[in-house]
């Protein structure tokens, strides 16, 4: 079993891949708050599949 904070990390890193131009966007941005964008760019995801973000999460690293 992958540790809950790993999972996350997985899981950000997995869309993050999926989603490159988000970094591009953000390259100008201290690492903080890339974090924090990152962050509330996967709960919109999640929020527009309909799913919870630890659904998302699960999803991804499903795969």
């Amino acid at each position: 079993m992958i540790p809950k904070e790993s999972r996350n990390e997985l899981a950000l890193d997995t869309f993050i891949k999926a989603h490159p131009h988000l970094l591009e966007e953000m390259k100008e941005l201290s690492a903080e708050d890339r974090q924090q964008q990152i962050l509330w760019a996967f709960e919109d995801e999640a929020e527009s599949r309909g799913l919870e973000a630890w659904e998302l999460a699960l999803e991804l690293i499903a795969r």
